[in-house]
């Protein structure tokens, strides 16, 4: 569970207070405590310039998270592409950390 921003590892910067970076941070770690996933700031996972994550925050204030879904380690590329019999599972593991995700938006 990545939040923003991956362009720094501060956590806190001109665009989110401490307060913001909290609740980031909790919402990641209940999402990533219903599905097995490591929360992190983006930028503990690497370093991006331009996210996504990064833009929906600083531009709109959306609370905004990348779920890293498959596979669990490595994989390389292949790992970008699981095999039909793997999706509806994949998927289905995060039925709960998105009604958290949708609970956390409308806050």
């Amino acid at each position: 569970m990545l939040w923003p921003f991956g362009h720094t590892t501060d956590e806190v910067t001109e665009d989110m207070t401490r307060e913001q970076a909290q609740r980031f941070r909790d919402v990641g770690r209940e999402m990533a405590g219903s599905n097995g996933y490591t929360p992190q700031q983006s930028s503990d996972l690497y370093v991006t310039d331009g996210d996504v994550n990064g833009w929906m925050w600083g531009e709109h204030r959306i609370l905004s998270f990348t779920f890293e879904m498959y596979p669990a380690s490595g994989g390389g590329l292949d790992g970008f592409y699981p095999g039909d019999e793997d999706i509806a599972a994949e998927t289905e593991r995060n039925d709960e950390a998105v009604d958290i995700l949708l609970r956390e938006a409308g806050a």
